[in-house]
């Protein structure tokens, strides 16, 4: 469990968030997020299309698996699976 406060702990104390929830959170990201995020190769961030989903879920107060009901790969959606 310590691992986990080792890698999260440096980007709250940083950024005082997670600059790759901006998206879904609906918030502008800094000049110094968007460095961020670029170095680490957009790490958990979600694609547009599925930042929007997600809120527009959230403003819904309904939860829509992604994937559901359209296509996942035309929305972005990344499977840590692989293909089966």
């Amino acid at each position: 469990m310590i691992e986990v406060i080792e890698v999260h702990k440096p980007i709250i104390d940083r950024y005082g968030r997670y600059p790759y929830r901006n998206a879904i959170e609906g918030r502008k990201s800094t000049e110094e997020e968007l460095e961020w995020i670029e170095k680490t190769d957009h790490f958990a961030e979600a694609p547009p299309a599925v930042a929007e989903r997600v809120r527009e879920d959230v403003k819904a107060g309904r939860w829509t698996p992604l994937g559901a009901g359209r296509d996942a790969s035309a929305a972005g959606v990344r499977c840590m699976a692989g293909p089966s």
